[in-house]
């Protein structure tokens, strides 16, 4: 009977995890995705989200990540052009950072490169 439960109790959880919804509204107001930012290169300053990484060619932001350990960045990405003026809390291994939240970073777009602002 303990094992039943456990089994149903992983399934719930498993099957909730999997339907949380579509994520909006976890992004500030006001904030521009990865994707959104290269389809529609938005004028003026904004504020780009998405996860940072760095292989050791420069910073990137991506809209995702791959699951493989160190991660990397397979999909769609933009170059941060000046990435001394960004702070996060960046994990490291084998000579990869990244972040495992969603970063915020205000700026404008320039040339297909974001310009952090400040």
């Amino acid at each position: 009977m303990r094992v039943m439960t456990a089994i149903i109790c992983a399934g719930t959880l498993l099957v909730t995890g999997a339907c949380g919804g579509d994520d909006e509204g976890d992004e500030p107001a006001g904030s521009v995705p990865v994707v959104e930012a290269i389809d529609d290169a938005p004028s003026g300053e904004f504020t780009l989200v998405g996860l940072l990484f760095d292989d050791g060619g420069g910073l990137v932001m991506c809209d995702a990540l791959a699951e493989s350990f160190p991660p990397q960045c397979p999909g769609e990405r933009v170059v941060i052009a000046n990435p001394d003026a960004v702070t996060a809390d960046f994990t490291e291994a084998e000579g990869v950072r990244w972040t495992d939240s969603p970063a915020s970073l205000r700026g404008t777009l320039v040339d297909g490169e974001f310009q952090v602002a400040g």
